[in-house]
């Protein structure tokens, strides 16, 4: 009988968390334990040690993130706590209870002047505190000696949490017209999409020893006013959708204008199917829909 792997997920309230646990009975190899940051901070290293030990953790997918980009500029301390300071609790514990570390970064690692796809030999250049935290971030882990793996994501969308989706129905509900930025360029991921990629491919990860890095995001790129306008048109809207330039949006952070990512390595490696985000962005905006 094949042992059962037992999986800890952290972030369980945000997107990519509520992703995996939506999908998680599909996976009857896997024995998954949900932390919510209701449960206790994870900067309480006693405690999650404590949980991963009693529960003979195999796996940490650790979901939990501070993605505030424009209040992360003002809040610098915030996201430094939560998106260094808890990967080195994890890497403290990883490095005692030798379990596996999965770990989320970010497009926003770039600073979006090459104008190609971004693969993970770029050296990252990070415009903003919230990019600058999510790459000091991979930097522990590719230095901590720990088996773990980080994998960059962008633009992350769902029918859970907050994000731009959900912003532009509201905005497209309640407004005759709306702006939105039209000279930053990037590849729209569906959260769900993201969520069975990662537990579809954990066996064939965790054989890969040491630090890996990969990029995920749905196939194809599109700018922030072309995703707008395609959520308005599927939700069947009457709203307007205007373009404007990153200068004239007031945005606090500076963004890359450019930050589409070569997925090309990850398909190779697990011999994966990715699919369009415009597929995708039709599957989220029906199930929101249903669920209205």
């Amino acid at each position: 009988m094949t042992k059962q792997m037992k999986i800890l997920v952290t972030g369980v309230d945000g997107q990519l968390g509520s992703s995996i646990k939506n999908i998680s009975e599909e996976y009857k190899d896997y024995t998954f334990i949900f932390h919510s940051i209701n449960d206790f901070n994870l900067l309480d290293t006693e405690r999650l040690s404590n949980l991963i030990n009693t529960n003979n953790i195999d796996v940490v997918i650790n979901c939990a993130a501070y993605t505030a980009v424009d209040e992360a500029q003002s809040r610098r301390g915030n996201a430094f706590i939560n998106n260094v300071q808890t990967i080195r609790n994890l890497v403290y514990i990883a490095k005692k209870k030798n379990f596996y570390l999965l770990h989320f970064s970010t497009d926003y690692v770039f600073d979006g002047i090459k104008y190609k796809p971004y693969n993970e030999n770029d050296i990252p250049h990070p415009l903003n505190v919230y990019g600058i935290t999510k790459l000091k971030s991979e930097t522990i882990l590719q230095k901590s000696g720990i088996n773990c793996c980080v994998i960059r994501t962008s633009w992350l969308y769902s029918q859970y949490g907050n994000n731009f989706v959900k912003t532009i129905l509201k905005l497209g509900k309640e407004r005759p017209s709306i702006n939105v930025v039209n000279d930053q360029i990037g590849c729209p991921t569906y959260a769900p999409d993201l969520a069975k990629t990662v537990l579809d491919i954990l066996p064939e990860l965790i054989l890969k020893k040491g630090y890996n890095i990969y990029h995920y995001c749905n196939k194809g790129f599109t700018s922030w006013y072309e995703f707008a306008k395609d959520i308005i048109q599927l939700a069947g809207l009457e709203c307007k959708v205007f373009p404007i330039s990153t200068e004239q949006s007031g945005n606090i952070a500076l963004r890359p204008a450019y930050s589409v990512l070569d997925t090309g390595k990850i398909v190779n490696d697990f011999n994966i199917e990715i699919p369009n985000w415009q597929d995708s962005l039709k599957k989220c905006i029906k199930i929101m829909k249903n669920n209205n």
